[in-house]
């Protein structure tokens, strides 16, 4: 019984994780211009834009497809 109770405590904790991720999704035009890419979905486009941030805030906007470390 145990183990039941704390899969449904994960399962909980997945679900409002995922609602979180859903909304962020749904509020940066970014992450919804990475999803129009074949193969990106919501939580992957979430991703990228938490771990590479916005592009357009890169200090050399001529070179915004190179990797953030460059910028």
């Amino acid at each position: 019984m145990m183990y039941f109770e704390q899969l449904s405590c994960l399962q909980t904790w997945i679900n409002e994780l995922n609602a979180i991720i859903d909304r962020y999704f749904k509020e940066n035009d970014v992450c919804q211009r990475l999803a129009t890419t074949p193969g990106i979905e919501s939580v992957i486009a979430t991703a990228i834009v938490s771990r590479v941030g916005d592009p357009r805030l890169c200090e050399i906007p001529d070179h915004s497809a190179t990797p953030p470390r460059l910028c």
